[in-house]
């Protein structure tokens, strides 16, 4: 909640990942387990939200809060929410929809996650909500193609590729095919795997294919990932692009000079950006 504060003193944008206790309860932490951020290793899945509520940020004080207490003071301040979502989860998406819908906040908030399925389901779950889809990791966009192959060709690609080797891709043209090298060399099916990854992702991104597809409204790229070509491509079909991590000042510069886009970044000590500065709360 400190970090909140800290970042609405700056910006009216803030971005937030959202999970849910195993009371069922929706809490605002980033990683699964609390081990990083808190001073006991808990399973977030497995945890009450009483349970995480005890538990001490390191570092700077604080608790894990719960989404309706931070909701509630995004609202009173009247800031701009980015809702990161990691897993497809109906009594979440229905917790958050059932929240703006109450409030009347459909132009506030935004759900956003790097798994496709979030934003498809959010959208059919309610239309009005506005969604994002968050291209900065290359474990969204290999899932996204195993997916595809599972469903849809029955060749079951997902169960023979580690969390790991997920994990480890970077959106990036030649990410996926630079890593299986290094991770798998000499291997032909992870080097094939690869290529099929890379020019499908470049494909789905660059022709706004899988956007379309899900319903995303929002696409959001890591900041080396922005082009002014895209951002225009992006504009021509309603869809706004937003950087994430642009924590140096020449990079947010560039974004809101010459992209002229939206950017979070994690660097709260710096709060200068000007007219199209989001900050990114991060616990």
């Amino acid at each position: 909640m400190a970090a909140l504060e800290l970042a609405l003193k700056g910006s009216k944008y803030v971005l937030f990942d959202v999970q849910l206790a195993n009371d069922g309860a929706a809490v605002v932490i980033k990683d699964s387990t609390t081990g990083r951020t808190t001073e006991k290793d808990m399973n977030v899945a497995q945890t009450s939200s009483a349970e995480l509520a005890k538990l001490n940020f390191k570092g700077g004080g604080g608790t894990v809060p719960l989404l309706k207490d931070m909701m509630d003071e995004c609202r009173k301040k009247g800031a701009k929410v980015v809702l990161q979502v990691q897993e497809n989860s109906q009594a979440l998406l229905t917790e958050i929809s059932d929240y703006v819908r109450k409030y009347d906040l459909y132009s506030s908030v935004v759900v956003t996650s790097y798994t496709a399925t979030v934003p498809f389901f959010m959208k059919r779950h309610d239309p009005k909500m506005l969604t994002g889809l968050i291209f900065l990791h290359g474990v969204s966009m290999a899932l996204t193609i195993a997916f595809l192959f599972d469903f849809f060709l029955f060749i079951p690609i997902a169960y023979r590729i580690s969390k790991s080797d997920f994990q480890r891709l970077s959106y990036n043209r030649f990410g996926t095919m630079a890593d299986f090298i290094r991770s798998h060399p000499g291997s032909l099916f992870y080097k094939f795997l690869a290529q099929i990854i890379d020019d499908s992702m470049q494909f789905l991104v660059g022709t706004f294919l899988l956007p379309r597809f899900v319903g995303s409204d929002v696409i959001f790229l890591g900041q080396n990932d922005v082009s002014v070509n895209f951002v225009k491509e992006a504009k021509s079909r309603k869809m706004m692009v937003v950087a994430l991590d642009a924590d140096s000042k020449t990079a947010q510069e560039w974004l809101r000079d010459v992209a002229e886009i939206p950017y979070f970044t994690r660097n709260l000590k710096d709060m200068s950006g000007a007219r199209y500065t989001g900050h990114g709360e991060q616990n």
